[in-house]
């Protein structure tokens, strides 16, 4: 007896032989039991999961001699059907018949009855192969047939099937099959031929098969003709050129190390064994797929392909999900190169090599995470705590002082302080009491002390602010900044007001030497006003607003065209209050470069125009703001600053800007 094929030997006969189909089956079998025969069907699917198996049944069910019949098995009439004797049932190849002439034919054909069965059917595989011509013959044939024709028809690509066609046959479509049947009928005709084979050979040839029975059969006759009698996964890798779990296995453990070395002796070594780049990238492909899919916890053995044992827990627990997903997107990107790179090994290394930094790869999603966690923990000031108490003993005291100072600026005095704390107590708690004495020092300064008298001046520190006043600690003993701390806490009558009137002199501590204490003149003058002036003037508008509320801060009253700058730290507060009601007028008031403030205004100064109109047109919500954030009704007054050099733009302006002035007579606004 001659050869046969195990696709065409195990070729099912009857509807219970489908696999896979169940719902195809259950409806044919009812409507032939119903007596409920469309004149048309149309079977779309995959190719190898039974559309042509599925009509022949059909042809034969429908002409049994007893009467249509889904269980008889007529293997005579299914033989004579597969070699084109029967007259009653028609196979046409539509990929060899594509032309109008061969549908004119059957238009023919259909005219005449069946010769001695009860339907002429015709089978038309490949349908979409027809041409469009073939199909507009056929539409008046399939809408009206005779009542003995019947068609069937088969196609891998149902939308190129015309919607015409399609409107007027009944529709089935064939899934994939799943793997734990296809890898049931390769055990039965393993069983069949009285061969040996292994599970997990038998496996990687179901998965292969990916969904068709009939390519997991060719695939299967191929092992077999090489294995001798017995089916290994190992003369499967041997003689396919496949890579292998085990290599995957070793290689992926060096892609977790980052051993760049042992990675490309070990893809050299595997190179060596014949197997193609085209075939490495796949096998890596399905192997990144594979420790995805058991990070995410699927232990189905059908998903995976593989028995979950025979991978190594060290390579499923090397990376994260995302660096999965984005190593798995690495390899899909390499294998669509591999076409037009000058050579593809050199893809192929180069992917290696990226896989290697793998483990420093940070989902954008988690690092914008950590960026608001760390957001939120400076918010809270998480950083000011301490990590570790320090042991006491020589210098200890003045370290701690030293260390707090560093991460965040205090007071005067506040080191001197936090070195009598205990060695383990948080240096936020000694930040508090600072802050809280440097206040109560305030308030007992004398009121009649005269004020500096000063201009309003740039985003500069020379108004000494609560947070640049206790910067000053950390400076050294004779810089300015030092200095400048010192005529805080201790006016003297040299650092009087400019009116000549002496100041009263403090308790503590004593007054500088003679030297030291020369009448400051120019920017010092002014920095030495400003100074002597935030020892009794709030400096920032939270203090402004407390003195507003009741509390007991010094009763001076500032000039009527005095001015102080507004604290950088509010300043951000009322930026990120206004960018959470429009995003574009916190941009616009984020560009000021000046920002002053007395009793009633809060002026801000800009360089550009067009910043300035925004601010003007949107001033009564920065007002809402104000108040919502920082506790004071201020209006809001916007000053723009005239560049310097705009006289000389203007007369020697820009030929480049020039000329399209010219051609439309517009007006160049400057910003």
């Amino acid at each position: 007896m001659a050869y046969e094929v195990t696709a065409t030997r195990k070729r099912p006969t009857t509807l219970d032989g489908l696999i896979g189909q169940e719902f195809v089956v259950a409806t044919l079998k009812n409507s032939i039991q119903d007596g409920r025969i469309a004149h048309a069907y149309l079977f779309s699917g995959p190719r190898g999961v039974g559309k042509t198996s599925a009509a022949r049944i059909l042809a034969r069910a429908l002409n049994c001699p007893e009467g249509p019949n889904a269980d008889t098995d007529t293997r005579h009439e299914a033989e004579s059907i597969t070699r084109g004797t029967a007259l009653d049932v028609i196979e046409i190849d539509g990929a060899s018949n594509t032309s109008v002439n061969d549908v004119r034919e059957i238009k023919d054909e259909v005219l005449f009855p069946p010769n001695h069965s009860r339907y002429k059917i015709y089978i038309i595989d490949e349908v979409h192969m027809l041409s469009t011509s073939a199909f507009n013959a056929l539409l008046k044939t399939i809408e009206e047939p005779p009542p003995y024709i019947i068609f069937i028809f088969a196609t891998t690509e149902l939308h190129k099937v015309p919607a015409t066609i399609k409107s007027r046959c009944q529709q089935f479509h064939f899934r994939l099959i799943p793997l734990e049947q296809l890898l049931q009928k390769l055990i039965e005709a393993v069983e069949e031929m009285r061969i040996h084979a292994d599970r997990d050979a038998l496996m990687w040839i179901a998965k292969e098969g990916r969904g068709s029975l009939r390519d997991a059969y060719t695939l299967f006759d191929q092992v077999v003709a090489f294995s001798d009698g017995h089916i290994t996964l190992d003369k499967i890798k041997t003689k396919l050129g496949l890579v292998g779990l085990d290599r995957l296995n070793s290689l992926a453990e060096a892609l977790a190390d980052g051993s760049l070395q042992r990675v490309m002796e070990l893809s050299d070594q595997i190179m060596a064994t014949g197997v193609s780049v085209d075939q490495f990238v796949i096998d890596m492909n399905e192997y990144f797929r594979n420790l995805l899919l058991l990070r995410a916890g699927i232990k189905r053995e059908s998903v995976i392909g593989y028995p979950i044992a025979e991978f190594s827990s060290l390579a499923v627990e090397a990376w994260s999900e995302h660096q999965l997903m984005h190593g798995l997107d690495l390899l899909l990107e390499a294998f669509r190169r591999l076409r037009y790179t000058v050579n593809e090994r050199f893809e192929l290394e180069l992917v290696l090599g990226e896989l290697c930094r793998l483990r420093d790869y940070i989902d954008p999603g988690q690092l914008l995470n950590r960026i608001h966690d760390l957001r939120r923990r400076a918010e809270q000031g998480d950083f000011l705590q301490q990590d570790s108490p320090e042991p006491s003993g020589p210098g200890t005291e003045a370290k701690q002082a030293n260390g707090a100072a560093g991460r965040a600026p205090v007071s005067a005095g506040t080191a001197e302080r936090m070195a009598g704390q205990s060695a383990g107590q948080p240096a936020r708690q000694s930040l508090d009491q600072s802050v809280q004495h440097a206040q109560q020092s305030a308030v007992q300064q004398p009121d009649q002390q005269q004020q500096a008298h000063s201009a309003p001046v740039d985003r500069q520190p020379a108004v000494q602010q609560p947070a640049q006043h206790r910067a000053a600690q950390s400076a050294p003993e004779n810089s300015p900044a030092r200095q400048q701390t010192q005529h805080m806490q201790a006016p003297t009558e040299n650092a009087a007001a400019p009116t000549g009137e002496p100041a009263p002199a403090a308790a503590a501590p004593q007054p500088p030497a003679p030297e030291q204490a020369a009448a400051p003149t120019g920017d010092q003058a002014v920095e030495q006003s400003h100074a002597d002036a935030a020892g009794k003037q709030p400096s920032t508008l939270s203090d402004w607003a407390g003195r507003s509320a009741g509390q007991q801060l010094p009763t001076a009253e500032p000039r009527g065209d005095e001015r102080r700058v507004l604290d950088l730290g509010e300043f951000d507060r009322l930026i990120e209050e206004v960018s959470h009601a429009s995003m574009s007028l916190g941009s616009a008031l984020s560009g000021a470069i000046s920002q002053t403030f007395d009793d009633r205004f809060l002026y801000l100064q800009f360089k550009s125009a067009f910043a300035s109109k925004t601010i003007e047109l949107e001033s009564e919500q920065i007002e809402e703001c104000i108040h919502t954030v920082l506790g004071v009704p201020l209006r809001v007054k916007v000053e723009t600053i005239e560049d310097s050099n705009e006289d000389e733009q203007q007369h020697h302006p820009d030929p480049q800007v020039e000329l399209p002035r010219k051609v439309f007579r517009g007006k160049v606004i400057s910003g």
